[in-house]
């Protein structure tokens, strides 16, 4: 819940969900670091074998490449746990930030549209992205990389139905007063 805490929630405000990317997503990361960090031990190590490749000068330096091989993975890591996605009664948010935090938020009156997507091995191992639309903004939110996100896009469009907002500013009698201005600007406008 730390992480949760750090979105600066209202007292009244309730979580109701909260999730991370899945920790899959350093698998790649992992993998390259893994290969620089063999690369770098071998030519500190066991430089004959690289020496054939390459000049005596060079093949101490590959030792260098240890150093990005560990923080390569460390680093994807640190994104992959410092990212949240909440939904709470009121609102969605995604906080995402290693060094510096960003939290992006919408209320649950302004989502339009709402949608989900998994590829084929996302389908096989159950998790996807949802994406949240607002007015004129495409894809104002993803939750990428989190488990069922059928149940998630559920969830949220029951959030936004149950807001109860309908988004339109102001009353019927304040709309009809801006009616009835718009209808002297044009007579004006008319007459001219």
């Amino acid at each position: 819940m730390s992480s949760v805490s750090a979105l600066s929630l209202d007292a009244e405000e309730t979580v109701h969900w909260t999730d991370h990317p899945r920790l899959v997503l350093i698998i790649p990361d992992t993998v390259v670091g893994t290969m620089l960090m063999v690369v770098g031990i071998t030519a500190i190590l066991v430089p004959e074998i690289a020496t054939p490749l390459l000049s005596a000068e060079i093949t101490p330096w590959l030792g260098v490449l240890v150093l990005p091989g560990i923080a390569l993975p460390a680093w994807s890591y640190l994104v992959v746990v410092n990212t949240v996605f909440v939904i709470t009664d009121r609102a969605l948010y995604v906080k995402q930030g290693v060094f510096r935090k960003r939290v992006d938020r919408i209320r649950h009156s302004r989502v339009q549209n709402s949608s989900f997507s998994q590829g084929y091995r996302e389908k096989i191992f159950g998790y996807g992205t949802v994406s949240v639309d607002t007015a004129g903004v495409s894809a104002a939110i993803r939750f990428y990389d989190i488990d069922n996100p059928e149940a998630v896009r559920e969830r949220i469009d029951a959030r936004a139905s149950e807001s109860g907002e309908t988004g339109i500013p102001g009353s019927i009698e304040q709309w009809n007063a801006v009616l009835e201005e718009v209808r002297a600007l044009r007579a004006v406008v008319e007459s001219s």
